[in-house]
C-alpha cells in the first residue's frame, strides 16, 4: 500500500522531533557534567577555606588560589544550571509531541479556529498548517543571515511591533524576532510557497482565536488578544485568564482621534491632558502661568486669575527661575548679585513688592467638558467592539481598562461597575 500525504507529514514531524530531542539531550548530558565539575570545584574550595581557619597555621598563602576555584566553582555551577533550566523547557514540548506521534494519535487538546477566516482559502491553510519558513533577517546591528524556524507563536503589541517566536535552526535554540525585519519574502520550506510577511504573520494572529474585536476605519481604540488558544479548550475559556491589551485612555486625543469625533485644534491636546492627570494625581489644580500656557489660554482651555502675593509663592516662584535670571532681578533692585540660589531668594523676598508674580492658572470649564465627551466616546467605541463578544473577553477587556485607571472619576466609575456586573454574571 502507498503512503498517503497525511501519514508521510506525521513521519517527518516524527523525525524531525526526534532529532532535535536527541540534539537537546547531548546537550543536557554535557551541561549536566559542566555543573557537577562546578559543584565539586565550589565543594573542594570550602571545605579548605574552612580548614584555614580551623587548623593551626592555616594554609597560608594558597588562600588566593582557593578564591580563585571558589569562583571558578560558582561560575561553571551557575551557568551549566541556567542552561539545563533552559534545555528543559525546550524538551518538554518536544517529549510531549514525541509520546503523541509514537502512540499514533494527536494530542487531546484541539485547536479553535477564528470565525471569521474562510477554511478553504489557500493562504489560510498554508499558514496555519505550514510554520517552517525559510527568509532573510536583518538583526539590531543590521546584520543579515538566512534563517530557518519553526513558528510557535506571534504576538502583536499596541506599543510597537509584531514579533513571533519559534525554534531557529541557525542559532539551534529558540529565538525571537521582529517580522518588519524580515527582507523581502517567507518561504514555505516544504511546498515553497512565498507570501508577505505581513500578510503570512497576520494570518497567523488570527489563527486559533475564537473571537475577533470589530475593527473598521472608525475604530478609535486598539484591541490586541495575545492569548495562545492552542492548550485551550472551547468549554474552558470562561475559566482561562485571557492576555488582553487596551490602548490606554491617552490615544483618544491623537490627531487622528481627535478628527473623527469631528475636533480640529491647533494644539497639543495629549500635552494638555498628561498635564491635567498629574496635576490631578498631586492635587494641584492651580499654577502660576509659564510660556507653554499660553497657546492654552488662548484655546479657552486654560483660565487666569490674580495671584496673591504670599511668601510661600513667592518663594516657589523664585525657585522656579534660573539663577542668571535672578541675578538680573537682584542687579535691577541693587542687591548683591555674587551669591548662590539660596541667597539671591533670600535677598529678593525682601524686595516682595517689586516683584511681578504671573498669574494664576487653572484648567477651564470647556475643557473639563471636553474631557468628558472624549471619556464616553472611549467607553463607546469599546462597548461596540465587544458588546457581541462571549462574557470571557468582555470582561478581560473592561479589567484591562480598570486596571490603567487613568480617566475622569465619573468614567472610572462606570468602569468599575462595569468590570463587577461582568464578573458576578460569569458567576
Amino acid at each position: 500500500m502507498g503512503i498517503d500525504g497525511s501519514e508521510l507529514k506525521r513521519r517527518k514531524e516524527k523525525e524531525k522531533t526526534v532529532k532535535k530531542t536527541t540534539s537537546y539531550t547531548w546537550e543536557k548530558i554535557s551541561y549536566s557534567l559542566i555543573t557537577a565539575i562546578g559543584f565539586v570545584i565550589t565543594a573542594i574550595s570550602l571545605c579548605f577555606i574552612i580548614f584555614s581557619f580551623v587548623l593551626p597555621g592555616g594554609i597560608g598563602g594558597e588562600i588566593i588560589l582557593i578564591i580563585i576555584l571558589l569562583a571558578l566553582g560558582c561560575f561553571l555551577f551557575s551557568w551549566g544550571d541556567r542552561h539545563l533550566k533552559e534545555i528543559r523547557m525546550a524538551l518538554s514540548p518536544l517529549l510531549k509531541n514525541t509520546t503523541c506521534i509514537n502512540e499514533d494519535e494527536s494530542p487531546s487538546e484541539p485547536s479553535l479556529i477564528a470565525e471569521d477566516i474562510d477554511e478553504t482559502d489557500d493562504i489560510y491553510s498554508t499558514c496555519l498548517d505550514k510554520r517552517d519558513i525559510a527568509f532573510s533577517y536583518r538583526d539590531a546591528s543590521g546584520i543579515l543571515s538566512d534563517r530557518e524556524v519553526t513558528v510557535e507563536r506571534v504576538n502583536e503589541s499596541i506599543y510597537g511591533p509584531v514579533y513571533f517566536s519559534g525554534f531557529c535552526y541557525l542559532r539551534m535554540e529558540d529565538r525571537t524576532f521582529r517580522v518588519d525585519r524580515i527582507v523581502d519574502q517567507v518561504t514555505h520550506i516544504e511546498t515553497g510557497e512565498t507570501f508577505s510577511p505581513e500578510s503570512y504573520f497576520r494570518t497567523l494572529l488570527k489563527a486559533n482565536k475564537p473571537a475577533t474585536f470589530n475593527y473598521d476605519e472608525k475604530t478609535l481604540v486598539r484591541i490586541i488578544d495575545n492569548t495562545d488558544y492552542r492548550t485551550i479548550r472551547e468549554d474552558e475559556i470562561e475559566y482561562y485568564e485571557i492576555e488582553i491589551e487596551v490602548e490606554p485612555f491617552d490615544v483618544m486625543f491623537s490627531k487622528r482621534n481627535l478628527q473623527i469625533l469631528g475636533y480640529d485644534l491647533p494644539v497639543d491636546m495629549k500635552y494638555l491632558y498628561h498635564n491635567f492627570s498629574c496635576r490631578k494625581e498631586e492635587n494641584e489644580m492651580e499654577w502660576l502661568t509659564t510660556k507653554e500656557d499660553s497657546k492654552y489660554i488662548k484655546a479657552g482651555f486654560i483660565t487666569l486669575k490674580e495671584t496673591p502675593e504670599t511668601e510661600d509663592i513667592l518663594n516657589d516662584y523664585l525657585l522656579t527661575l534660573t539663577v542668571p535670571k535672578l541675578r538680573k532681578i537682584c542687579k535691577n533692585l541693587g542687591e548683591k548679585v555674587k551669591q548662590n540660589k539660596p541667597e539671591l531668594i533670600h535677598s529678593l523676598l525682601k524686595h516682595e513688592n517689586f516683584i511681578e508674580l504671573p498669574q494664576t492658572a487653572t484648567f477651564s470649564t470647556s475643557f473639563l467638558a471636553f474631557i468628558k465627551e472624549i471619556n464616553e466616546a472611549y467607553i463607546k467605541d469599546l462597548l461596540r467592539q465587544t458588546e457581541k463578544l462571549p462574557n470571557a473577553y468582555q470582561r478581560a477587556v473592561w479589567e484591562e481598562v480598570q486596571y490603567d485607571g487613568d480617566m475622569l472619576p465619573s468614567a472610572q466609575e462606570w468602569v468599575d461597575k462595569k468590570v463587577e456586573k461582568l464578573s458576578d454574571e460569569a458567576v
